[in-house]
Parts: C-alpha cells; structure tokens; sequence
C-alpha cells in the first residue's frame, strides 16, 4: 500500500496507459485506509495475544539458563553471550534504522528480549553493565514491573549465573560485590506509597469492589432492621459491577498528576547522559523526571509506524523508547491526513517528555520537534482523564440503570 501511494505521488512509469494509471490511482488511494485498518487491527490482535503466555515465557527463560549451564558447566560463557546477543540487537536497530519484524516477531523464543537488548546493548558501550543493571537487582519493586515483558530482567538473570559460578568454584564474569543491594532494598522499603499510586488504577478495581461489599453489608443490616428505604442495597448486583469502573477511576484520577507533572523549563534535565538515569537503583516509573532529549529517531516509516508501536530515538549515549498518543486517542493515527510520528523517521528531532525507569525504560512523550521546526504532541495526560471520566460515567449508569 505505501509502495503503491508513492507510485501515485510521484506518477507511473510512461509504459503504463493513461486510463490503466488513472483507476490504478483510484484503486490505490480507495483501498489504502482499508489495509491500514486491516493491518493495524492485526498487529494489535497480535500484541493482545502475546499477553496469553508472556508468564510462561519469563519462566521458560529461567529453566533455558539453567539447562545451558548444567550441560555446559560455564555460566560465564552464557552470562558473555546474553550481553553480546543485546549488543547485536542496539547494532541492528541502529543500522536498520527501526526493529526488524523478525525480530519483533521471533521476540518471545530470543534468548534476550528485543526491548532489553535494544536499552542495554547501546547504554552498555558507554558504561559499565554492573552500574546499568544494578537496577535490576536491587529495586525491590522490580518484579511488579516485569507484567508486560517477555523476558526476565537481565541483571537478575545474570546475577543468578554468578551464582552458579561460585558454586563451581568460578571467578564470576560480572562483578557485583561493588552494590550494596541489601543496603538499597531497605532503604525502599518504606517507600511503598509510590507502587501503590503508580497502580492506582488497577488497585482502584478491587478497592471499588471492597466498598461494593460495604454497602452490602451496610443494606443486609437495615433489611434485618426492615427499614425498606436503603435494603435494596443488600445483594444488588448492579450495585457491584457499577463499583468497578468508578474505582478504576479515581484510581486513575490519583494518579495523574504525579504521573504527568507539568513540564517546566527549570526542571527539564536538557540531553541527561542515559548511564546516569539508568543506573539510579531506586527510580521508578511514578518519578516522572521531565527530560529533553536530542538524537535520530528511529521506526518504522509508511503504514507500517502509523500506531506508533516502534518508535524509539537514538542519543549519543543510547536508545530511548518513545511512547505517543495522538490527540484522538490509540486510533487517532488511522485518521486521515494527521500528522504521524513516523513521518519524522531517520530525521534529527528534539523529543521532550516523562522519563519513565521500569524493566523496560522509556519515554512518555509531550512534544516531538524537528529540526525543520515540525512538531508533533502527544496527549497522554488528556486521554488518561478522558478514559477516568468515561470509567467513572460509566459505573454511574450501571448502578443508575440497573444494566450494562
């Protein structure tokens, strides 16, 4: 479809019959939001159905180390071979200028995953691994964070091969003696309020539930008492469901201001070095640090980077995800004529957001800016409101209603 839209810009070969080029124009121009549709609907089924084994594929990772280690007996030859695999897949990205789909594709069965080996691989030839994956050990709430990935994190994985070295009497690979990470995990440990806001909006949903229950009870006691007025409540089920998208709700509504700060000029940290973010073992995704940064971005051009999915930039220090959200919310890009992210693929751009440090990390972008002075928002807090107010609407017209 890209291929056939750039035949009709810039015109058909002079072979080809003036009324064969016209319908052909027709034809092509006619069909292509139909195959963006189609194919943006697929490649979003796909990511749905990744969700079903991504459990599995974590553990499955931990019992391939193991099983390399038992028949090899080196676990220093796996702990080399994992940070050279994320070495190569930070060189392909670059050279290819976007992720491959075989590599996206094949994601779940590499033995690194693509998102991990694209962060550590390019931070990694600017700064020592222990210092990047100190993060990965040491942060206590690591593996709440790990949800949505296809693979463990990496210094965790590594940590335990140095494990397995020591007890075969093996001078380790990596050293980790230089990380007081028993140190570090307790001096977290107090700091829970911060995973219970960054999860507002899932805790929200059992929270509504726990109030749900409540009035429950609060109507069982009145219809003993037989006070007809306010025994309804006891057993209504409508009373239940409409519970569910309301705590979701607030839960978001706590969350988003500490999630989406606002941007200003004096705490904007201007091209920080990558090293540096990624080695603050005790950042998390609730830190929100608004940060400029400069580089290349890197994606897919054409229909192929309408949704967004692979856009990431390429610093002097490293690869950063980006995420975006049209102001039209997830579909906004499928709509005709909009400006697209990936129409700025392979230009040098000013990219300005929220710093996010989880297993993966990233960047919630604000503003995307060319050098030409094109620039692009994105509107992640709008929609996080939008979603909260329709959530909350929602459940006030399923206890109202009685229905869904």
């Amino acid at each position: 479809a890209d291929r056939g839209a750039e035949l009709v810009k810039k015109g058909f070969p002079d072979r080809v019959p003036e009324r064969a080029a016209k319908v052909l124009s027709y034809l092509i121009i006619g069909l292509r939001p139909v195959a963006a549709i189609i194919s943006n609907l697929s490649y979003s089924f796909f990511w749905l159905m990744r969700w079903l084994v991504l459990w599995v594929s974590r553990r499955r990772v931990y019992y391939s180390d193991r099983f390399a280690c038992d028949v090899t007996t080196n676990p220093n030859g796996l702990t080399r071979a994992l940070l050279k695999i994320a070495l190569g897949i930070a060189a392909e990205i670059k050279e290819k200028g976007q992720t491959t789909t075989f590599l996206e594709g094949f994601d779940l069965l590499l033995p690194v995953g693509v998102k991990q080996g694209m962060s550590i691989g390019s931070v990694g030839l600017h700064a020592s691994f222990e210092s990047i994956l100190q993060w990965d050990i040491v942060n206590p709430y690591r593996q709440w964070l790990t949800v949505n990935n296809t693979h463990p994190l990496m210094g965790d994985r590594l940590q335990i091969l140095s494990f397995y070295a020591k007890f075969w009497k093996l001078e380790t690979e990596l050293d980790w003696e230089g990380l007081s990470s028993k140190g570090q995990a307790n001096s977290l440990k107090s700091d829970r309020q911060k995973l219970l806001i960054l999860g507002a909006p899932f805790f929200g949903i059992p929270l509504g539930l726990v109030v749900a229950l409540t009035f429950w009870l609060v109507g069982g006691i009145f219809y003993l008492l037989t006070w007809w007025q306010v025994d309804w409540l006891f057993g209504d089920f409508w009373l239940l469901a409409g519970c569910l998208p309301i705590g979701y709700s607030l839960g978001t509504i706590i969350r988003i201001n500490r999630f989406f700060p606002d941007i200003r000029p004096l705490k904007i940290l201007d091209d920080p070095s990558l090293p540096e973010l990624l080695s603050s073992p005790e950042a998390l995704p609730l830190d929100s640090q608004p940060v400029r940064l400069q580089g290349k971005l890197l994606g897919r051009s054409g229909m192929a980077g309408w949704l967004g999915q692979d856009l990431s930039i390429e610093t002097k220090t490293g690869l950063v995800k980006l995420h975006y959200l049209s102001k039209l919310g997830p579909l906004g890009n499928l709509w005709p004529k909009s400006t697209r992210p990936c129409d700025l693929v392979g230009k040098s751009v000013t990219a300005t957001g929220w710093w996010r440090r989880g297993a993966t990390p990233w960047l919630d972008l604000d503003k995307l800016q060319a050098e030409g002075g094109k620039s692009i928002r994105s509107h992640h807090p709008i929609w996080s409101s939008i979603v909260a107010g329709v959530c909350a609407l929602w459940g006030t017209y399923i206890i109202y209603r009685g229905s869904f």
